[in-house]
């Protein structure tokens, strides 16, 4: 047998030798945050990753190199609040991205303002699983040609974007799911024949413990093998590469422009196939130089960012205010957050959380300690509920006790049975008491923030109780930093002991 097979294996030996062999390199960045300088350690930053990125491209030559991002690029710093995240279009477009794929925090300034950003990157914006209602969809895929190579780049978003936006707001988006979608694709990039395909997506490789499906990853890879390589993203994990699903490179940089990803991936350009990916993570290191013509072009939003961390917010604050503690019983933070939003917005109840593990020192306060503490640019949602819907949401938060996304209560008092876990209302107010009828006799209104009330997949009694006519939910045009911010202007000597609304 192996007499009449070894002619067979000369052969295929010789058309390998003779098979000519080019490389494309992939540069990738993610979850950059708009984060321009370096981080509290010191590494990062666009403008020193964007030095790693011009070297790199220089060194393995721009006629060989893609640049990809893969989202979350509008979102995260002072400047991209100021500005409502054109800080973050920019550089695309300076360092010539050739895709952008956007993430689910380019939603956090509304929808209008997302279509905005899909038109200015038209060129380069990649979206093939959402569309908005009453808009043409965005282009799916592209081919890009370097080396000789034609490279097919698809660009998917998170396929649970639906569940992180206000219910009037997720209506108006399409989720087409990707074992349907996927197939007419690779279908229509066949006919192009492509000589590797990319996928390009602000989701991340979670396996097996993605119990909420907020990744779909680990599936696409398992469908469809043709896929050569996965860059990733939204969970913040780094990956400098790995092999998933039956042969599909995975690769993932952390975020914060903390390093540049890199694949280089070997083709054989007779059978249109690729012969082996590699890739690394570039560092971003301490003191890595400033790319000079990025940091002249967004030198007016870093101004701007410059004068709000040193706005003077209050003189002198009379006690530092921790983060430490649960919210809602323990917790200083979450306390001041839900009094300024009761205050701001007059809510009988308030359920809210702790957006950080930073505090608000003692003394001089500045734009810069707000912001560490209030990270991200949630709106302020209120709605008009019963004391029955009030304790329903209750103790659907108290499943979720021991995680980040908690919302403690604020403005009405409970008290929890340790052996079943659940809370009963107890009272209005700190002394207060409830109404005999606690149905749909009175009906309170209660605030949240946006991304709470959204409910995040976690939180489906909440959402389906902020769906509700009779709840009439209304977003705020007054965030929850503007909130805060105003009240600690009316209060400057606050001190501020935690109430333990659940006992």
């Amino acid at each position: 047998m192996i007499p009449r097979l070894l002619p067979f294996l000369l052969l295929a030996f010789a058309l390998t030798l003779t098979a000519e062999l080019r490389d494309i390199h992939i540069l990738q960045t993610a979850d950059v945050h708009t984060q321009l300088r370096p981080t509290t350690h010191g590494t990062g930053g666009l403008l020193a990753a964007a030095t790693v990125i011009r070297q790199a491209r220089e060194r393995l030559s721009p006629d060989r190199t893609l640049l990809i991002d893969c989202g979350d690029t509008t979102q995260g710093t002072i400047a991209a609040t100021l500005s409502r995240g054109q800080v973050g279009l920019l550089p695309l477009k300076l360092l010539g991205y050739d895709v952008w794929v956007p993430g689910n925090h380019e939603f956090d300034y509304g929808i209008d303002t997302f279509l905005d950003f899909m038109r200015q990157t038209s060129d380069i914006a990649l979206c093939a699983n959402l569309t908005v209602r009453g808009q043409p969809p965005f282009r799916p895929w592209t081919l890009l040609t370097r080396n000789g190579l034609k490279i097919a780049v698809i660009g998917l978003t998170s396929s649970y974007m639906r569940n992180w936006l206000l219910p009037a707001d997720a209506q108006s988006l399409t989720i087409h799911n990707h074992r349907t979608l996927l197939p007419k694709l690779l279908a229509d990039i066949r006919t192009h024949q492509p000589d590797a395909i990319i996928l390009a997506a602000h989701q991340g490789w979670v396996p097996n413990t993605d119990t909420r499906g907020v990744n779909d990853i680990e599936d696409i890879a398992s469908r469809f093998p043709e896929i050569a390589l996965v860059l990733g993203a939204h969970t913040h994990r780094d990956f400098p590469g790995t092999t998933i699903g039956h042969r599909t490179w995975y690769l993932q940089p952390p975020p914060h422009a903390n390093a540049v990803a890199h694949a280089t991936l070997t083709i054989d350009t007779d059978a249109h196939r690729v012969v082996s990916v590699t890739s690394q993570l570039l560092p971003v290191p301490r003191n890595t130089p400033h790319d000079p013509e990025l940091e002249q072009a967004l030198l007016p939003f870093i101004r701007q960012e410059q004068h709000e961390r040193q706005r003077l917010l209050v003189a002198s604050l009379a006690q530092a205010i921790p983060s430490r503690g649960i919210p809602g019983t323990s917790c200083a933070t979450s306390e001041l957050i839900a009094t300024a939003i009761a205050q701001a917005t007059g809510a009988a109840v308030v359920f809210h959380g702790k957006l950080s593990n930073h505090e608000l020192p003692a003394g001089k306060l500045h734009g810069h300690d707000l912001h560490r503490l209030l990270p991200y640019d949630n709106a302020i949602v209120t709605a008009t509920l019963t004391l029955d819907d009030i304790q329903t949401i209750l103790n659907e938060q108290l499943k979720w006790r021991r995680h980040y996304s908690f919302n403690g209560i604020y403005g009405a008092t409970a008290t929890l049975n340790p052996a079943t876990g659940q809370a009963t209302l107890t009272g209005l107010g700190k002394t207060g008491t409830l109404p005999p009828d606690t149905t749909n006799a009175q009906r309170l209104l209660v605030a949240f923030n946006a991304h709470a009330a959204a409910g995040s997949g976690r939180f489906t009694a909440l959402r389906a109780i902020l769906a509700q006519p009779q709840a009439n939910t209304t977003q705020l045009n007054l965030s929850t930093r503007q909130a805060v911010e105003n009240f600690l202007a009316k209060h400057p000597n606050l001190t501020l002991t935690p109430f333990p609304w659940l006992q």
